[in-house]
């Protein structure tokens, strides 16, 4: 059990107007007995200083005329028969093979089900109330007993009582000596933390150090663990470096860091190492399901972003026929919204073909969003023409969703198609839903037959 529970009851939090000078003393001095014996309990031994195992240079990538300068995260190597093994350069079996000690930390993978004893722990921490209810049972259980999942549901549920509290109830807060407001038991908290945040990060499980990078940013006080908080972070890079995380796992990890600090560029900086992640898993890109996640990642990145999309215009053009719906939505959305004008003609060729071979598994509503995708980009081909005039001479007035016909008429405008069946249904459209018509919508189909200069059959109902 951990030895600080008897000096934890006896803690008690008071203002400073209400004890002297050596009652203060000794109320601190207190605080520091508990602060080292949680981490004297874990085996604590203090983190190194972040950056002591990890080094920055940059290389020069190059993808079809365009050069680019990228970050790179380089691992310190301080054993030479580690860089040995790295480099496979044989060495004896008792220089290199780890002892089972040291194999039981190097756990990959989030285990497929928990055991019956992780599983009570946890249902413990969901019966506390409060962050001291979860410090005084944390304080009972043996440290052997707290694993990774363990910590990581620990740290999530203490965040959220904090937050919860934080909220909702102003008297869990005090003033201390500065006059700025923290939550109670300040010492012991930062003692738990540390143990567990310590915890998560030696973990090497990506789920687990995911799950604690996503906790600790909500944080109310980010300050008073800033340093075990880049601890974490190195671990995760150290993580990537060495290729435990894959390509799912990088994308959820560069979502979660795009937002970690409050200084968006400094996200930015942190991102971009994360690039070559995905590069040296190029070849988990093999199912549509990861392509599209790296997709969703691209916002995200900046100097790197070139150079992945390149590889997934590559990987996508692969498997083009087992991509859904929802993937290229997700997709056309990204390509939107980073406003990229670079894109691969083949690749938009490609997405146009699909839609043209899947327009009856395409719902009106999806129809809209690839077609204003397509808007956006400023991309028309024959096979899009084509599933525009299929869509409107089979469905014409059926149509629900109405600015699917508008958005329809804006891209024939932008590219000045004249196709005689689009310009025929939109105008019997028109007739049919004139009551229903937006002013919006009014516009972007009546200005079509005028800029085209178009005279329907309908003619005196249509004018």
């Amino acid at each position: 059990m951990f030895p600080c529970c008897g000096l934890y009851r006896r803690l008690v939090l008071r203002s400073a107007t209400q004890l002297s000078p050596s009652q203060l003393a000794n109320v601190l001095s207190d605080q520091r007995v508990v602060l080292q014996s949680v981490r004297c309990a874990s085996d604590y031994r203090g983190f190194r200083n972040p950056g002591a195992r990890l080094g920055e240079t940059s290389v020069f990538l190059q993808s079809g005329s365009k050069i680019s300068e990228l970050p790179l995260v380089v691992r310190k190597v301080n054993n030479i028969f580690e860089l040995y093994k790295r480099l496979g350069i044989q060495q004896t079996a008792s220089d290199i093979q780890p002892t089972e000690e040291t194999k039981e930390k190097f756990i990959l993978t989030f285990p497929a089900d928990m055991c019956e004893e992780e599983m009570e722990i946890i249902a413990g921490f969901n019966r506390c109330f409060t962050s001291k209810d979860l410090f005084r049972l944390l304080e009972t259980i043996p440290r052997q007993e707290v694993t990774p999942i363990v910590a990581a549901h620990a740290l999530r549920r203490i965040i959220d009582l904090e937050n919860n509290i934080e909220t909702g109830n102003s008297a869990s807060v005090r003033e201390t000596l500065r006059g700025t407001k923290r939550t109670q038991d300040t010492f012991i908290r930062i003692a738990f933390f540390t143990m567990l945040l310590e915890i998560v990060s030696n973990s090497r499980q990506p789920k687990v150090i995911l799950d604690g990078l996503s906790t600790v940013m909500r944080d109310q006080f980010p300050a008073e663990l800033a340093t075990y908080k880049e601890h974490l972070l190195e671990e995760l890079l150290v993580c990537v470096s060495e290729g435990v995380f894959s390509v799912l796992e990088v994308c959820r990890a560069i979502n979660i860091l795009s937002t970690f600090y409050e200084d968006k560029k400094k996200c930015q900086e942190t991102v971009d190492k994360l690039w070559f992640g995905i590069f040296d898993k190029e070849k988990e890109l093999n199912t549509t399901e990861n392509i599209v996640a790296v997709f969703g990642a691209l916002p995200s990145l900046h100097k790197s972003r070139n150079m992945i999309l390149k590889i997934l215009e590559k990987k996508g053009l692969e498997r083009w026929e087992e991509y859904q719906p929802a993937d290229m939505i997700e997709i056309l959305r990204v390509l939107t919204e980073i406003k990229y004008d670079s894109v691969s003609k083949n690749f938009l060729e490609m997405i146009s073909e699909w839609l043209s071979l899947n327009i009856h598994k395409v719902t009106e509503t999806e129809m809209l969003a690839i077609v204003f995708s397509f808007l956006q980009l400023n991309y028309i081909d024959d096979k899009l023409i084509n599933t525009m005039e299929k869509l409107i001479k089979h469905k014409g007035c059926q149509i629900n969703e109405i600015d699917l016909v508008s958005t329809i008429c804006d891209i024939c405008l932008r590219h000045r198609v004249r196709s005689s069946t689009i310009l025929e249904g939109a105008s019997e459209y028109f007739i049919h839903y004139v009551d229903k018509l937006s002013i919006p919508q009014i516009i972007s189909i009546a200005r079509l037959f005028g800029c085209l200069d178009f005279h329907p059959t309908t003619g005196f109902k249509f004018w």
